[in-house]
């Protein structure tokens, strides 16, 4: 995750006018996320059901990695064993 300051500056720069586009605000919405949403997440993590995507890449990179990760968990492989037989 990139600190706060990288988080601030990116919002920031954004320049998407909104009213929370403040630094005092978006520090206190990091730091709600931080202390309300970090321990649901370790619990999650530590169950084997979080997916880890790098955002620090180019938005096409993001989109690939993500289709990559999770790909598997709605198109799971068939073992060759389990094949459907063929029709005649």
């Amino acid at each position: 995750m990139p600190s706060v300051n990288e988080c601030i500056r990116r919002c920031l720069a954004r320049a998407g006018g909104r009213v929370d586009d403040d630094e005092t605000i978006l520090k206190s919405r990091l730091e709600y996320h931080r202390e309300n949403c970090v321990p649901i997440i370790e619990y999650y993590e530590k169950k084997g059901l979080v997916v880890h995507i790098n955002g620090d890449q180019s938005r096409e990179d993001v989109r690939y990695e993500v289709i990559r990760k999770l790909d598997p968990l709605f198109y799971p492989q068939v073992p060759h064993a389990q094949k459907a037989p063929e029709t005649k």
